[in-house]
């Protein structure tokens, strides 16, 4: 079993830490790495980790997603169509 987590990037809250001893392999996927700090999904601030888990649910019906992240100190963003 892979462990994957999440966690709150610093005691004020600008983003989650992607955090995996083996990256999942859907992470892989869709671009992201051991280390990114996801900043926002589809323009919300994930200033919580119960807004992530909110945006999880929906997203099960969207036919984009826009992701911010910070990865070695830059940001970058990736846009997804979802088939």
């Amino acid at each position: 079993m892979q462990q994957n987590k999440m966690m709150p990037a610093a005691l004020w809250i600008a983003g989650l830490t992607i955090a995996a001893y083996v990256l999942a392999q859907a992470y892989e996927k869709i671009g992201l790495r051991n280390g990114d700090v996801l900043r926002r999904v589809n323009r919300q601030n994930l200033d919580n980790p119960a807004k992530l888990f909110s945006l999880y649910q929906e997203m099960r019906n969207k036919r984009h997603i826009a992701i911010l992240l910070s990865r070695n100190g830059r940001n970058q963003t990736f846009d997804y169509d979802i088939r």
